[in-house]
């Protein structure tokens, strides 16, 4: 109710003050609640959108892990880089100038026709002018023209002619992202194309995401780096920067390149899924070996830097920067943990330069403690060359190479072991009590099982043979009479105890398990068993499959004792400042009990081996590589071991033997040798498989020598011309773990 005070003034009520104080409160409210929301709890929304108007967030890369080997010298490392990025926000927006220059022209072109035309002209070498407007209104012609100076943009012309105009591009001065990306093109030598879909992933980004750096190449030459800055300097680069960095380096090229592994980029798939750990477009990840096992532990931690730019995305002075942003603008990164390697460099050089054929591994382990020391794969590759991005006829080679370098031979690949598994096949026949170190069985130069016959690779045969000189000259009758003796699965369960037909536990991907078969193996492949496939199990031929690891981590263990080890790859790892985060000790995987005396049998017969009338004995007489024989004679190191020539390809009961260099590549044998030295205290086991090699002494049995010379030469063991010969055969006591010798079997 409205009344009349005093002087006739009006009077509202009570009712309709409260209502219009209400209201005023209701106001006051939601403008504080406004207020709160956005200075409050939206604070640091607005402040990052502020703060993109001149201030980049941009990404410090951590440093990767180095790789030592076991004296402390850098395998893999670092090395300054520069790469090129493109900010989104800070390129050219072409489609922002074109509409306001058509808006001011009356024009309805469709501006993403226009843009496409722009586009597609750039594709040119020679791009010709491009008619933005083809006619200009007199009564617009002011408009347009008040328009471009005030965007004071190159490349752009008004055309005035009897009252109308046309307004006129050139493609190769307008300034716009499609031409930022064909400039950067030609200054990297990507060719038409090589940006495309950098270019799209740039035009995607929306909010906050148009201030996110986005990698154009990685690792840029030093005159391309120089090229790229000069014309960022010039401003005909806007939105491109080049960012110092680091980039991958194997020093040693392809030595050791199939145990290090390699590294190349993330895929977009990939992406989807490491973004959460902190991967990014252009990141880099271990894809084999060492890399790639270890990825977790030699990736570091990027950090991150605010810099102040000014409106072509260029960094402003450091004193601006302080001033706007504070001290406490950069936050370091954090380098990725060192790995120590149980490689030597010297046995793995030694191994790789002394290799005699195309394809194969050398494998050298320390007995005591099961680490590797040395493990090559042949044919290898350079990882600097696979790290980076490899031409498309480089990768091409690789894939079609039927030498597969891809593939770590010493680990991937499984063969027959021949003769070099007549070692397990004796420890089998003496833990099972078949033989004794006496047991003489006959070699009439075969062996016969009802109407099948095999040969020994000696037709007159050895007459009756004992352990000891089975194992020198490698008599394949007497290994087919005990395999047969054993039966298929005593010989797999020994087998199977010292490491084969399983994997050996090394960190690195890709390992396979190998084949020994038993009589369930052939039930379930052929639904039966026969008694003459153990036959040639028993000699390291038939189905048993065997990796150059295996085989060597199996040596380790018979000339040790019985003790088999999980291959040591790795001793420690390490903080950038080389404090110890772990360490990897040696691990062993079983202990075996063979009976010592036919051990020392077995050694002994290993021992001539590589003496006359042994099936290596030319690696000490021949003096092939040069000097090895000598060194071999007259160091004081005596060696030993057992050679293998494993069939390739089956050759007829008629023929003897061939000559491998007359025959085909692909068709010779495989060519072993597992040695260890000393022959009386072994410190070291180097197995040399060599692919299609053809018999393992005079082939593989030399490599393996050079490994040994390459190892007790650092220890002061050198050729002694002067001194004669000594005698190799010395025989002492075996270190091991021994059983009693079981009484001879009867016949």
């Amino acid at each position: 109710m409205v009344g009349l005070g005093l002087g006739g003034e009006r009077q509202y009520g009570k009712f309709r003050y409260r209502v219009m104080l209400g209201v005023v409160a209701a106001a006051l409210s939601i403008l504080i609640i406004r207020l709160y929301v956005l200075q409050v709890l939206r604070h640091e929304e607005f402040r990052q959108k502020s703060e993109s108007n001149f201030v980049q967030l941009r990404r410090i890369p951590h440093d990767r892990g180095i790789m030592k080997d076991r004296e402390g010298r850098v395998l893999v490392d670092n090395r300054p880089s520069h790469d090129v990025f493109v900010t989104p926000a800070f390129l050219p927006d072409s489609r922002h100038t074109l509409g306001r220059i058509l808006r001011a022209a009356g024009s309805d072109r469709p501006l993403r026709q226009v843009n496409e035309d722009l586009i597609a002209a750039l594709k040119n070498p020679h791009p010709p002018p491009y008619v933005l407007v083809p006619s200009v209104p007199e009564e617009r012609l002011a408009e347009v023209s008040s328009t471009l100076h005030t965007l004071a943009l190159p490349g752009v012309d008004l055309r005035e002619a009897e009252g109308q105009g046309s307004v006129v591009v050139y493609p190769l001065e307008f300034p716009s992202t499609p031409l930022v990306f064909r400039r950067l093109a030609e200054i990297l030598g990507l060719g038409e194309g090589g940006l495309v879909d950098t270019q799209k992933e740039a035009l995607r980004a929306k909010g906050l995401n148009r201030f996110v750096p986005i990698l154009v190449k990685q690792n840029v030459p030093w005159e391309v780096y120089a090229r790229v800055e000069h014309a960022a300097s010039l401003g005909e680069l806007p939105g491109a920067d080049v960012v110092a960095s680091v980039v991958r380096r194997y020093r040693e090229g392809s030595l050791a390149s199939h145990t290090l592994g390699y590294m190349n980029e993330v895929s977009s798939t990939e992406l989807q899924v490491l973004a959460e750990l902190g991967y990014q477009r252009g990141d880099y990840l271990g894809r084999r070996g060492l890399e790639r096992t270890f990825e977790k532990v030699l990736r570091g931690v990027d950090g991150q830097e605010k810099v102040v730019v000014d409106a072509k995305g260029r960094r402003l002075p450091e004193d601006k920067a302080r001033l706007l942003l504070g001290e406490d603008r950069r936050v370091e990164a954090k380098p990725g943990n060192t790995l120590v390697l149980s490689l030597d460099m010297d046995l793995q050089r030694a191994a790789e330069s002394a290799f005699r054929g195309r394809a194969g591994a050398v494998v050298a382990v320390e007995v005591a403690t099961g680490s590797i020391l040395a493990l090559a794969s042949f044919p290898t590759y350079d990882p600097n060359i696979v790290s980076a991005r490899m031409t498309a006829a480089d990768k091409r080679a690789l894939d079609s190479d039927p030498l597969q370098p891809w593939i770590n031979k010493a680990i991937q690949n499984h063969y027959s072991p021949g003769s070099t598994f007549k070692i397990l096949t004796a420890i089998a026949g003496l833990k099972e009590g078949k033989i004794t170190p006496e047991t003489h069985l006959p070699c009439p130069g075969f062996f016969s099982l009802g109407r099948t016959q095999w040969r020994c690779f000696n037709r007159a045969g050895h007459g009756g043979i004992a352990l000891q000189k089975s194992v020198t000259v490698s008599c394949d009758s007497y290994y087919y009479r005990l395999g047969y003796t054993l039966g298929a699965n005593a010989l797999a369960e020994t087998a199977r105890a010292f490491g084969l037909g399983r994997r050996t536990g090394i960190p690195l991907d890709g390992e396979i398990p190998g084949i020994m078969p038993d009589e369930q193996y052939y039930k379930d492949r052929f639904g039966s068993y026969q008694g003459g496939y153990v036959v040639n199990n028993a000699i390291g031929q038939g189905d048993v499959n065997v990796t150059p690891l295996q085989l060597a981590m199996a040596f380790a263990a018979v000339v040790n004792g019985g003790i088999l080890y999980e291959p040591r790859l790795v001793l420690r790892r390490e903080d950038a400042n080389g404090n110890v985060v772990q360490e990897f000790p040696p691990r062993e995987r079983a202990r075996q009990e063979i009976p010592q005396r036919g051990l020392e049998t077995i050694m002994a017969g290993m021992a001539d081996v590589v003496k006359p009338g042994g099936t290596a004995s030319g690696v000490m007489y021949k003096d092939d590589p040069p000097g090895l024989g000598e060194w071999l004679r007259t160091s004081g190191i005596s060696i030993a071991g057992k050679t293998g020539t494993a069939q390739v390809a089956r050759l007829s009961k008629s023929v003897a033997h061939v000559d491998a260099e007359k025959m085909e590549y692909w068709v010779r044998d495989h060519a072993w040798f597992a040695g260890y030295a000393p022959a009386d205290k072994p410190e070291i086991v180097v197995v040399t498989l060599t692919e299609h090699g053809g018999f393992g002494g005079s082939v593989s049995a030399p490599v393996s020598a050079s490994v040994m010379r390459a190892y007790f030469e650092k220890k002061g063991f050198h050729s002694r011309p002067q001194t004669a010969a000594k005698d190799v055969g010395r025989k002492t006591p075996v270190p091991v773990n021994v059983v009693p010798q079981q009484s001879e079997p009867s016949e």
